[in-house]
């Protein structure tokens, strides 16, 4: 398998998530789970164990950012911290993921000035500094602002049907890759966006079972060229969010754990901000013009790709049903996205039999 670590942004994040159980997130072959209680850190390991995982390893850049992307959201929600799989509880200043016992070398995302030393504080949660995801040392029944004792967690497992395919050198046997990897000729090209030195690069093309991509031919360079050229467009298409909100094409989208009415959701929101995307919980229009923003437009199927990847992992919340904003009010019949006033087009992603022409059914 190659990776091609370039400094730009990864080929979509969007793939419908079909093979980790629901509620799991999958990323490069490993199954997490983002826990909807809280708990002190051994009573976490010890549920992680009861689903046969444990708690998270965090251990590369792009696994990291994957799990920031989910935290950031659930900071809306006031859920701040969460547990990860490691402690120095064995050996003073010797952290160690449980997963494999390894050291936590190589890679770090330490608080500045963490570890700090105290004897106490033997097991690791995540803390947001601003926008970034740090790791942070803490007492193992820390409950940090909790009115309960404990923290929520990230549990990690294989997913036993994932298959990167058989490799052998830079050639597979499939021209079947991973998600978030392009196909060539056989070979499997991962363009990465978080920028590295070339050596850190190839270390991390190496935890991927990769290493830095081969421009050999006149076709593999066209091939990498045309990903370049949609790459470097899609940089000038990125927004800087606010914490709490995920980015998606230069728009922010949100996603609320608050129940409210349609129009109570969209009327809190409205339209003041044009790069703003609201997902309501259940009852839903008003939250929405409180934070500049519309319920969101789904008009692709990337796009409800992208929002899927989350709502999967909600399930394990119990957030189950979210409004959006489309509807057929005032015509019936005449479903249209409240962020443009257009019709719904052509894609949609209705569920079987809907929409049931029940004249008081208005919302979606």
């Amino acid at each position: 398998m190659v990776a091609l670590a370039l400094f730009t942004f990864i080929i979509g994040l969007g793939a419908v998530i079909p093979d980790c159980d629901k509620g799991w997130a999958l990323f490069q072959g490993e199954c997490l789970y983002f826990s909807r209680t809280a708990k002190v850190w051994l009573d976490a390991e010890a549920d992680c164990r009861r689903h046969q995982a444990y708690l998270a390893t965090d251990d590369n850049q792009a696994k990291h950012n994957f799990i920031a992307d989910f935290l950031n959201v659930f900071t809306s929600w006031g859920l701040n911290h969460f547990w990860l799989g490691a402690s120095d509880y064995t050996f003073e200043n010797r952290w160690q993921w449980l997963e494999t016992g390894g050291v936590v070398s190589g890679f770090s995302a330490w608080l500045p000035g963490y570890p700090n030393g105290n004897l106490s504080q033997n097991c690791m949660m995540t803390v947001f500094n601003g926008s970034q995801l740090y790791w942070d040392d803490q007492r193992c029944d820390s409950h940090h602002g909790h009115r309960t004792a404990g923290l929520h967690y990230i549990c990690e497992k294989p997913d036993p049907d994932y298959n990167a395919g058989s490799i052998i050198g830079i050639s597979l046997t499939s021209a079947t890759c991973p998600k978030g990897w392009a196909e060539f000729d056989g070979e499997c090209l991962y363009f990465n966006k978080t920028p590295k030195t070339w050596v850190d690069a190839e270390t991390s093309c190496r935890h991927m079972h990769s290493y830095l991509a081969t421009d050999d031919n006149p076709k593999k360079h066209e091939f990498i060229k045309e990903i370049l050229n949609i790459l470097t467009a899609s940089i000038l298409l990125s927004t800087a969010c606010d914490l709490g909100w995920t980015s998606y094409k230069g728009k922010c989208i949100y996603f609320s754990n608050k129940q409210l009415y349609w129009n109570e959701a969209e009327v809190s929101i409205s339209i003041k901000m044009y790069n703003k995307y609201v997902l309501y919980n259940k009852y839903c229009k008003a939250a929405c013009e409180k934070k500049g923003a519309y319920l969101v437009t789904i008009d692709s199927e990337d796009k409800m790709n992208f929002v899927s990847k989350y709502l999967n992992v909600f399930q394990s919340f119990r957030f189950t049903h979210f409004w959006i904003g489309l509807k057929d009010a005032p015509i019936e019949g005449q479903w249209r996205w409240i962020e443009t006033g257009s019709s719904l087009g052509s894609y949609s992603s209705w569920g079987p039999g809907q929409p049931d022409g029940d004249t008081s059914q208005n919302c979606v």
